[in-house]
């Protein structure tokens, strides 16, 4: 819906409740309305009265729950819930939300706990093992992430989301021969997997090996994905690391156009315009890269250059 149609069903809908004021259904369609215009005290409002008739409505229940969410009432958000029982539909996405707000509070062992518990009650739910692993990841607990996974992978050997996560575990941990071969694995399961094909790809054009492959690799993925920045972005990149900074600038542009906000993609635009000696185009996308919060390894880099860069730029002056 349109902000006038959603306009118009609320007017419609509180003519209703005027009428029937206890008209569970008419309030759980209201709060549904208020919730998707961002009106969240009344649709916290709607739906507390529905559960008020019928506190097994496990959606509803839901629906409050996200609501406080939103409203970052995180201790309100957490406790609706956690009211959501194992047999409900809702019941694995409820536990994920929970461990979203563990981790927003700080709190990583209780989230990693709440997502083994709910491991324990839905044994074969793939999207709770991958949520784990992202945990363990963003800790830097690569061993225990890729235990994790390979868990998943025991009761669902085909899932190829499964091993994409893998193999980025892998690549974070510093294993290219594994993060290679998963990779592969994966596109032999799934020859149109955009993302499989442009992370070999990339992997490969990082590292300025099997470029051929690297170019022809990205390529696949870019005509499944046409405009995907970060595959557009490894096609640029390639072109760079072949020595094409003509080519790759035209797509580093490209990639900037698609995805203005990624450091990286920003900062490839900057070494392929100093690779053509302009100097102050790259340092104006090194510095939008700095702006954009880049990781602490990139930081330091982008630092760097732009100190040599403003030496140079000066001294031409």
């Amino acid at each position: 819906m349109n902000q006038n149609q959603l306009e118009d069903a609320i007017q419609q809908f509180q003519e209703l409740q005027r009428v029937d004021r206890d008209n569970v259904n008419i309030r759980m369609m209201l709060g549904v309305i208020y919730y998707e215009q961002e009106r969240y005290d009344d649709a916290i409002i709607e739906f507390r009265f529905v559960l008020a008739s019928e506190p097994d409505n496990h959606r509803i229940r839901y629906y409050l729950a996200s609501t406080y969410l939103e409203k970052e009432a995180l201790g309100d958000a957490f406790e609706e819930y956690g009211k959501i029982p194992p047999e409900s539909d809702l019941y694995v996405d409820a536990r994920k939300n929970m461990a979203y707000i563990h981790r927003k509070q700080d709190k990583m062992p209780q989230a990693v706990e709440t997502l083994k518990e709910a491991i324990q009650r839905k044994p074969e739910t793939t999207e709770l093992y991958l949520y784990l692993a992202t945990l363990y990841e963003r800790e830097q607990d690569f061993p225990e992430a890729l235990r994790v996974l390979e868990d998943a992978l025991s009761f669902d050997p085909d899932n190829v989301e499964i091993l994409f996560q893998m193999g980025i575990v892998h690549d974070k941990a510093g294993d290219l021969e594994k993060t290679i071969e998963t990779m592969k694995a994966i596109i032999r399961k799934d020859p149109d997997h955009a993302e499989a094909l442009n992370y070999l790809g990339y992997t490969y054009a990082d590292r300025n090996m099997n470029l051929d492959e690297a170019l022809e690799l990205i390529q696949r993925a870019l005509e499944l994905k046409p405009e995907s920045g970060y595959i557009v972005d490894s096609l640029g990149w390639v072109y760079y690391q072949k020595g094409d900074y003509e080519k790759a600038i035209k797509e580093l542009e490209r990639a900037v156009r698609l995805m203005p906000d990624d450091p990286v993609i920003n900062e490839h635009l900057g070494d392929g315009y100093l690779k053509l000696n302009e100097k102050a185009k790259a340092l104006e996308a090194y510095r939008r890269a700095l702006e954009l919060d880049p990781k602490e390894d990139q930081l330091k880099k982008l630092e760097e250059k732009i100190k040599a860069l403003e030496k140079e730029v000066k001294g031409s002056i």
